[in-house]
Parts: C-alpha cells; structure tokens; sequence
C-alpha cells in the first residue's frame, strides 16, 4: 500500500507542524518527529499523476486504485503549505493540493487553495501549470478564458475550450487538441511540464464530463436551448459540482420534493439557484420562497440570489421583527 501505516504518522506529523505555526510557536520549540514528513513529497506526486494517467487514459482500473488515496494526497499538500517549512514550493503545491481536492470531489477545499495561487503566479506565460490555474480559475471563479491569436497546440486547445464552455460544442475537438498538446509537452522533456499537463488534462476531461451543457438538460429535461441564455451569460455555471449532481440525480430540477443535508462550501446556494431557475424555465413556478433560521443568513441568501438572477427577478427580503422589509428590484 502507498499510504501504509508510516506515511499515514508522517501525514499527521506535517499537520501537527501545520498547527504550530497557526499557533505561533517558536521553532526552537518544535517537538522531535521522529519521520521526515517531507518525503511524502515523492509518494503524493506518484498518486496524483497516475491518478491523472489514469483518467486521461479511461483506466478504470488505475482509478480505482489511486482514488482512495487523493484525500490524504490533498491535505499533505495543504498542511505542506501551512507549515511554511518549504515556501519555495508553496505554488507547487497549492496547485497540486486544489488538483488533488478537484479529483476528490472536494471542490470548495479546492477553491480555496486555488484562491491562495492568485498574485503568485505569471499568467502571461505559456505553460501546463499556469493553464491549468488558468482553467480552475474559469470553473471556480468565472475568470474568462481569453482567446489566443498564436498557432501553437496551447492557443488552439484554449481557444477550443473557450469554445465548448461558451457554446457546449466542439467536445472532440477539445479532446484531440488534448493529446496534440500533451505530446508536444512530453517531447519537450521538462519533467514539471509534464507532471502538469496531465493534470490539466484529466481536470479538463472531468470538468467537461461534469460540465453544465452536458447535465443540466439531462437533468431537468428542459432543451439545451431552453438553458442557452444562461449558460452563454458571464455568470452562468460551469460545471456542477457533486452535490448538485445528486439533486439532479434525484430529479429535483425536475419538480420532484426532496430534503438535503449538505455541509458548508460544497455549492448549495448554486443548488437553490438551479431549482428555482429550472422551474421558471419550465414555468412549473413564479413565486418562490426561501427561508433561513438566521438574519445573516437570509441576508447573505438574499445577497447571493441578487448577483446570481440580477435584474430578472425582484426579490423581497422578509422578516418577523418590527422592522421595515427590504424590497430589492
């Protein structure tokens, strides 16, 4: 096993190094650990680029086998770079945290290591590492993709990304001009290039299988065309994170009554936007009401709501005090 007994004391060890500097204790103090955690560096790469291979190749096989690894993989990462024992590599490993919370579903703890990237690194330049920040960036962030004007493999597979993420065509494409820059990335022969043009791989082919052209009308059985306004507009979604998927699977978009119980940062407040915007599409409602056990939480909803609809809709903020309600329009 790659994460045996050892490597898992040797993750803890990095964690508990993570907890004395959030607690400011002075290094001289530090207690003795007896395992060297850095040397998880080797193994966590291994995992995460052969869990990479493995879905750029579709191996099943090879997912199933790295998968149940990409949990501890990501947070070596994250406690690696809290620990601030080797902020030479902080980008390298911020980067391959947030691809290795991504693999893992966990796209919130995903975000929020892609955030801490931003002012760090030189997005003018051409390379696998920036391109896949570049891409998180878009999925999370709504960054856009700008087009490329240059005939090399990395202009056309931008521009035909931006091209499927604008229109939801051109998945082929996307996918030949994949491996026409991968090939071009490993005849080079820089060894850090080629560690992350597979991950920016395997996130793009997961971020397409996910992405909101190819669900949301399977999932609310509306036409594509019915959603095209939406997801062509600079707010629109991009990819559906987990637990949107099971609302989907559960045929929620679709008008069917469900509870969920869904923990903080894994997109509920996107999940509510998709309910309420499927049912007006399909004009199954015109009227909906949200309600939240607290006052900052209604307002924060509110909020949310506002930047996700704009001008579409009015939105009245209600409350059970003697106060004056807020009316939005």
């Amino acid at each position: 096993m790659i994460f045996a007994e050892k490597s898992r004391w040797m993750l803890k060890y990095q964690k508990a190094k993570a907890k004395l500097v959030e607690y400011d204790v002075k290094r001289e103090d530090y207690p003795h650990f007896p395992l060297n955690s850095n040397d998880l560096s080797f193994s966590t790469t291994y995992i995460l680029s052969r869990y990479a291979e493995s879905i750029i190749e579709d191996d099943d096989k090879n997912k199933s086998e790295f998968r149940r690894f990409l949990c501890e993989t990501a947070q070596y990462y994250d406690a690696a770079v809290s620990s601030e024992d080797r902020s030479g590599y902080d980008i390298d490993f911020l980067l391959s945290g947030s691809t290795a919370y991504f693999f893992s579903n966990n796209f919130g703890s995903s975000k929020v290591l892609l955030q801490k990237t931003f002012g760090k690194v030189d997005k003018t330049k051409k390379t696998a590492p920036i391109f896949l920040t570049r891409l998180l960036a878009f999925l999370f962030n709504n960054v856009p993709l700008e087009s490329l004007k240059n005939e090399d493999e990395y202009s056309r597979l931008n521009n035909a990304v931006k091209m499927y993420f604008e229109t939801g065509e051109g998945s082929c494409e996307v996918e030949k001009l994949s491996f026409d820059y991968r090939k071009a990335v490993y005849d080079k022969g820089d060894i850090d290039e080629v560690f992350y043009v597979d991950l920016f791989i395997a996130v793009l082919f997961l971020s397409i299988n996910r992405s909101a052209w190819k669900l949301l009308p399977s999932y609310t059985g509306l036409s594509e065309q019915s959603w095209n306004n939406y997801l062509r507009s600079k707010n629109g979604l991009k990819m559906l994170w987990s637990a949107q998927q099971l609302i989907g699977e559960a045929n929620i978009l679709r008008g069917m009554n469900g509870i969920v119980q869904l923990p903080t940062g894994v997109g509920k407040t996107k999940s509510i936007e998709l309910i309420i915007r499927s049912a007006f599409i399909k004009q199954r409602a015109s009227i909906v009401v949200i309600v939240a056990p607290l006052r900052a939480l209604c307002n924060e909803i509110t909020l949310d709501m506002m930047k996700a609809f704009g001008k579409e809709i009015k939105i009245n903020q209600f409350s059970d005090v003697l106060q004056e309600d807020i009316v939005f329009f």
